[in-house]
């Protein structure tokens, strides 16, 4: 009995199946077959319209052309007059011919019982009586354009066609008559193609009917089988009524109780998902571990980044392995775990580098998944107090800045008076070791000269006096001092010079940074060494770039380059750089470092300013 059951519905459900695929089919090909018929109906009804127009067009045309050579045959059928007429009316059908392709039309002399011309196939053998059975003279009987379907053809090589004859009227009598005609198998072409589109159609449609209604199948299927696994799992999911509904009270209520608990759990879900959200993309440093045993659960990114560990290098292991002792790590848990908070308490930790940090840790305790874990939160004070001494050496460099600018000229006074007595006290020495000692003093107040005019620099916030210039031009013009250096020092210079857009630049500040540049190339490098100063085009920005042989940069001095003071010269002041990175900061540009053991290139993007 259960056996029955279990395979009738199934058997029902298949023979329906079937049913609707027969219905659907047959009524497809019947449909496809009608409008196939009415296709080619429409077509050759749109056709007689378009043939009619074509034949008496060139009916008309016939009358203002050749009227007086058709008044001049001799009634008697005559291969000569056939000829000359072919030979004056074939040129009028050809043209109508090439006007309309897939058309065919011409003339026939009633008088002299032959084809006068024909197109677009035409032959000298054409030229010639059409056979009575081809039905092709009732329009002489009725005087009307006769329309009709032939299974031959004469111009088309035989096959059937759809024509129209218009009777040509001359001084009030049917002499003959001109046609136009098409292939019938156009047409039949044209209703075939939309017949099988059609079908296509159909058969489309079908699948997509048979293709839901397996699919709804299948949904009943899975909510029977879900049904039976509620039944034993006590678990059910919701089910439509009228599939099961002998069981529809046990079903609501289990439906109830089932949508409070999956709202819950729902609820418990999104609680758990944003809680891991804000986790992961907290910018404190958050670690989630198991109170026991002291590993770790999860940690976010801020933690990854600052540590400098990966995620696997970390899950499953205690925070006395990775940072402090087993003490202090003792100390935390136990104190939130007898219910005492842990809030901002200081604690230093290293990194995998061995870096030094300072954070300020609070620890709390947590239920996620019914299971208890505590979770620290710390924030890093290491890079708080490094910007604190940044800011402040900066408030020192400023207040120096404002030193320099305000006593400059207090001090460029008296050494110029200095120098001035030295120059002329040099001129009138005769003792060659006191002139070397004069110049060598002059060569110095010279030196402190500059050093001012470099705190002046950085000191002032001038305005820049920018106009459009080439920086190939520039270079030009302090090129020759660039060079008499270079070879005094016994180096080489290369200038490699890109094609590269005007910039709005202020050129005396460009040339100073050329040269502070250049300068520091030359002093990073021993005899021989080569300068390479390249200008060009990267995408939209003008570069400037400067490359040496020297030993590169050291990472820690890379870092703070730019940065006043910072030198790795011995005699130098930190102030060169300093200056580059403000002149290119007040021309819009910027400075980019590339350094190694081989050599160091510094670029110097310009924005593009075309008018």
């Amino acid at each position: 009995m259960n056996r029955k059951r279990k395979i009738r519905p199934k058997s029902f459900i298949l023979q329906t199946q079937i049913l609707i695929t027969i219905l659907i089919l047959v009524g497809a090909c019947i449909n496809s077959i009608i409008l196939y018929n009415y296709i080619i109906q429409n077509q050759i009804n749109k056709r007689k319209v378009e043939i009619q127009s074509i034949a008496s067009q060139l009916n008309i045309t016939l009358h203002s052309h050749v009227n007086d050579k058709l008044r001049a045959v001799n009634p008697y059928p005559n291969k000569q007059q056939v000829i000359e007429l072919n030979k004056l009316i074939q040129p009028i059908v050809m043209q109508f011919s090439n006007e309309n392709p897939n058309y065919g039309l011409g003339y026939y002399d009633r008088r002299l019982k032959s084809i006068i011309a024909i197109g677009p196939i035409f032959k000298e053998s054409m030229l010639e009586d059409v056979p009575k059975s081809y039905g092709y003279f009732r329009c002489y009987t009725t005087g009307k354009p006769d329309f009709a379907i032939n299974n031959t053809s004469i111009g088309w090589m035989g096959e059937p066609i759809i024509y129209v004859n218009v009777p040509y009227y001359l001084d009030g009598f049917i002499i003959g008559h001109t046609w136009a005609n098409m292939k019938m198998k156009d047409i039949y072409i044209n209703a075939f193609k939309a017949a099988i589109i059609q079908l296509l159609i159909w058969i489309l449609v079908l699948g997509i009917i048979l293709y839901t209604i397996s699919q709804r199948l299948k949904i009943i299927r899975q909510g029977l089988s879900t049904f039976a696994d509620g039944v034993t799992k006590e678990t059910f999911d919701s089910h439509d009524s009228n599939i099961l509904s002998e069981l529809i009270p046990a079903i609501n209520k289990i439906r109830n109780h089932l949508l409070e608990k999956n709202q819950l759990q729902h609820e418990l879900r999104l609680s758990e998902e944003r809680f891991y959200k804000l986790f992961m993309n907290s910018p404190d440093i958050m670690i989630l571990f198991d109170p026991e045993t002291r590993k770790y659960f999860e940690v976010n990114q801020a933690f990854l980044k600052c540590f400098g560990y990966t995620r696997e290098e970390v899950i499953g292991r205690t925070s006395e392995e990775l940072f402090y002792t087993p003490e202090m790590s003792d100390l935390l848990c136990n104190e939130v775990i007898t219910g005492r908070s842990i809030t901002n308490v200081p604690l230093t930790f290293r990194t995998k580098d061995h870096n030094e940090l300072q954070l300020v840790v609070s620890v709390e305790k947590v239920s996620i998944g019914g299971k208890e874990y505590l979770i620290s939160s710390s924030k890093d004070l290491t890079q708080q107090r490094r910007i604190e001494k940044e800011l402040a050496r900066l408030d020192r460099l400023d207040l120096v800045g404002q030193m320099a600018a305000s006593i400059s000229h207090e001090v460029r006074n008296p050494m110029t008076v200095v120098k001035g007595f030295l120059q002329l006290m040099d001129e009138k020495e005769i003792d060659s070791t006191k002139k070397t000692y004069y110049q060598i003093m002059i060569e110095e107040i010279d030196r402190a000269n500059n050093i001012i005019s470099e705190f002046l620099s950085l000191a002032r916030d001038k305005a820049v006096d920018a106009e459009l210039h080439n920086l190939n031009n520039i270079i030009d013009t302090v090129y020759p001092l660039i060079l008499a250096q270079t070879l005094k020092e016994e180096k080489q210079l290369i200038f490699e010079r890109g094609n590269i857009l005007e910039t709005k630049v202020d050129d005396k500040e460009i040339r100073q940074l050329i040269l502070n540049l250049v300068r520091n190339s030359l002093e990073a490098m021993s005899s021989g060494g080569i300068v390479w100063i390249r200008t060009y085009m990267e995408n939209k920005n003008i570069i400037l770039s400067i490359q040496d042989q020297g030993p590169g940069i050291d990472k820690a001095i890379l870092d703070k380059i730019g940065t006043p003071f910072i030198t790795t010269k011995e005699t130098g002041t930190g102030l060169g750089l300093a200056v580059c990175y403000n002149i290119a900061d007040r021309n819009n540009a910027y400075i980019e470092v590339d350094t190694n053991s081989s050599g160091t290139t510094f670029k110097v993007k310009f924005e593009t300013k075309e008018d």
